[in-house]
């Protein structure tokens, strides 16, 4: 699932016809390819060969009728999972739309905007990267790859982008690249989600784009992106982290206790996520969906996140962290086991750890730990 205007289009019609798509990278794994295409149980798999045969001249080209409901799986994507095999989070087109039409609406995002669409197929900001432009009827300009600086910098200078979307990683890395005479009047917009923000990026953001409003988004992909926002234009820079923010629309965060009960203000709780944006569960399997999506009593179905946080009598949430084994690196969630299990396959090592790390930036990496196999091990 490349970033090209043919897989824009072949993601189109997967759901003109009303299927859903299950985007795959070719840049992973063979053994992951084939494990979420067998998991999945793909009918169609739709890659480039097929774009340079397929021959559409002789086609229509009405608008084909709606053939899908609200509840129906608009897509499924497939992120890290803790026992070592990636688990497919099953979207549908209700709750996919409600984020990206509260989106597009609190930050006037219209026909004449232009995004630049910088993330993979198979990470959910590719979600309104696509369906955020179509449905505002804006332009939007994919990157070949996000690595490449210069090219990113050529396209915010000569495409006139006005809404920028991507994790803070990315956006550091433009702005370390850029010169110092960098200087971009049209960015109105600036999305950034999916890790921390440094207390520093929001102002050399301003520096090079004094016209660009930026705001922090939070969420997860079983709840449709995200789910609670803060513009950082708010913050009074008192606190040691830039604020979580307040709910999305029609979504609703919780700060909870061991017994599902809400934490008074200034208390730590875990972050849980209720209202239109929940996933429909786990693709084929039941007993982790049961685990992750819990029955309120009182406040209806819940995704325990595995986050803390803290309501602040201000009125937002202050992220805490995690409570499990589940890191971000560059916006993607990679959990610690599936690494570790990994390891252990290899028939060189007995037993391994995986353990976060910070650099001297304050970026996340990972450092392994591992007791080799004596009896395979020859000195």
């Amino acid at each position: 699932a490349s970033r090209s205007i043919a897989t824009v289009a072949n993601v189109i019609g997967i759901l003109k016809a009303g299927a859903a798509y299950v985007p795959v990278d070719p840049d992973y794994p063979e053994e992951r390819r084939h494990y979420i295409h067998d998991h999945s149980q793909c009918k169609l798999t739709v890659g480039p060969e097929l774009y340079d045969t397929a021959d559409v001249s002789g086609y229509s080209d009405e608008a084909l009728p709606l053939n899908y409901h609200p509840d129906d799986v608009a897509y499924v994507i497939y992120t890290s999972g803790s026992t070592g095999r990636p688990k497919g989070v099953i979207t549908t087109h209700g709750a996919a739309a409600n984020t990206i039409q509260d989106i597009n609406h609190k930050f006037g995002v219209h026909e004449h905007d232009r995004m630049i669409g910088l993330s993979s197929m198979c990470f959910d900001l590719s979600v309104y990267d696509l369906f955020g432009a179509l449905a505002a009827g804006a332009a939007l300009v994919l990157i070949d790859d996000q690595r490449d600086v210069e090219d990113v910098i050529y396209t915010i200078e000569h495409q006139g982008i006005t809404v920028w979307n991507s994790v803070p990683a990315i956006m550091e890395m433009v702005l370390a690249s850029a010169t110092d005479d960098f200087y971009n009047d049209g960015i109105r917009t600036v999305l950034l989600s999916g890790d921390w923000i440094p207390l520093q990026l929001p102002e050399k953001i301003k520096r090079h784009c004094p016209h660009a409003e930026v705001i922090s988004l939070g969420g997860a992909t079983e709840a449709s992106i995200w789910s609670i926002y803060y513009p950082i234009r708010e913050w009074d820079g008192q606190t040691t982290s830039i604020p979580y923010g307040r709910p999305l629309a029609n979504q609703q965060m919780y700060v909870l206790n061991y017994e599902l009960k809400p934490c008074p203000a200034n208390v730590q709780g875990e972050l849980y996520i209720g209202g239109m944006g929940l996933a429909a569960g786990y693709l084929n399997d039941e007993q982790k969906t049961r685990e992750s999506f819990v029955e309120h009593p009182e406040l209806g179905r819940l995704y325990r996140t595995g986050d803390y946080g803290i309501w602040r009598p201000a009125g937002y949430i202050e992220f805490q962290g995690r409570k499990d084994q589940q890191v971000k690196i560059r916006g993607y969630r990679v959990e610690l086991g599936e690494i570790e299990g990994r390891l252990l396959a290899h028939e060189f090592i007995q037993s391994a750890v995986v353990m976060e790390q910070r650099d001297h930036r304050n970026h996340v990496f990972l450092c392994a730990y591992y007791v080799p196999d004596e009896e395979e091990v020859t000195p």
